[in-house]
């Protein structure tokens, strides 16, 4: 990309990111109102007669992790598509993003998880994680167990090798997210290439991460894992506006979908093979 053309990229990212900024302000308060981390259900909305077209909706329950000093409310906009494509379980964690660290982020998850598992009787979820919220995905499915039963681990914006921002912001977590710290030296690699989403034994976990090279607060090398194999980029954006994007909610939704069309394929090939 050309150098004027890199600038005009990020200065638009900037600018976006100033709106999303002021929108974030409103949910501050809430975000460091609260103790104990929460599950939050967030059903689709009645079906209007304006909708085009049936989606086949699917049983398998979709959670979402805020991140740092954000709300469930940041969801809205992946919410919608979700509900659109057939994802009609989808629920949020709330938790305080100053006085909760991840790994207990990551525990409350991993119970959010498996009870909704149970609830549902799919065996399996997708997992959906925002920046800190992504670290609290990975924690939970590296070290909790919850590789057994996550369909998908998606990340968006994620400081996998820490953000330089977390040095000097408040909170436990934000420690955590500091380059170097020992959370996320404690943290197993990723895999380094794709895998058929879907596919593979109760321990093949599909991973997606999602960055955008104008994010100024989450570098692309630490937002990629360094797996860029697993990496897509959305390009124009900065740190809060990549969540409100509707390429962010297309990407992410068409993963979770391929993943289900995936799992089925393979359910009917085992049936056949066993007939």
């Amino acid at each position: 990309m050309p150098v004027s053309q890199g600038l005009r990229a990020r200065a638009h990212a900037v600018v976006q990111d100033l709106g999303a900024m002021a929108r974030l302000a409103a949910q501050v308060p809430r975000a460091v109102g609260h103790c104990h981390p929460e599950t939050i259900a967030v059903p689709p909305p009645a079906p209007s007669s304006r909708q085009s077209g049936p989606v086949r909706p699917t049983d398998t329950p979709v959670l979402l992790v805020h991140g740092y000093l954000n709300t469930e409310q940041c969801w809205t906009p992946l919410l919608r598509r979700l509900h659109r494509a057939g994802f009609h379980d989808t629920s949020c964690l709330r938790y305080n993003t100053l006085t909760t660290g991840i790994p207990q982020i990551a525990a409350a998850l991993t119970d959010a998880a498996r009870a909704a598992m149970d609830r549902t009787a799919s065996g399996n979820v997708h997992l959906i994680g925002y920046s800190l919220g992504g670290l609290a995905v990975r924690y939970a499915v590296q070290h909790l167990g919850l590789d057994t039963g996550t369909r998908t681990a998606v990340t968006i914006a994620t400081p996998h090798h820490g953000s330089p921002w977390a040095r000097t912001a408040p909170g436990i977590a934000a420690a955590q997210m500091r380059p170097g710290s020992t959370l996320l030296t404690t943290l197993p690699d990723l895999p380094d290439l794709p895998d058929p989403p879907g596919l593979g034994d109760d321990h093949s976990v599909s991973w997606l991460l999602l960055y955008s090279d104008s994010d100024p607060v989450v570098p692309s090398a630490s937002a990629t894992a360094g797996r860029p194999a697993r990496a897509v980029r959305i390009p124009g954006h900065g740190h809060l506006s990549l969540l409100a994007s509707a390429r962010t909610a297309q990407t992410v939704t068409a993963h979770l979908r391929r993943a289900e069309t995936g799992a089925a394929a393979e359910s009917r090939r085992c049936l056949l093979t066993a007939a």
